[in-house]
């Protein structure tokens, strides 16, 4: 299961079962102009058995959905 967060964990948009069951979901919200303080950047969090496995970043680039590489 993944989780879709802005930036800033403020807002939640919502639970879905995979990366791809939530792509028409953030379509909506970059078309309706919600994504646009954080530049088209949501926060994806993956869960196993409840279990936080892997937090990053996506950043919508050059017509598709791009995870943005680990701030070191």
């Amino acid at each position: 299961m993944i989780e879709l967060h802005d930036v800033k964990g403020t807002r939640s948009f919502g639970c879905f079962k995979n990366f791809k069951s939530c792509k028409s979901t953030l379509q909506l919200l970059k078309d309706k102009g919600e994504l646009r303080e954080s530049r088209n950047t949501v926060t994806v969090c993956s869960f196993k058995n409840n279990v936080l496995q892997r937090a990053y970043n996506v950043r919508f680039l050059r017509d598709k959905w791009r995870p943005l590489p680990p701030i070191a």
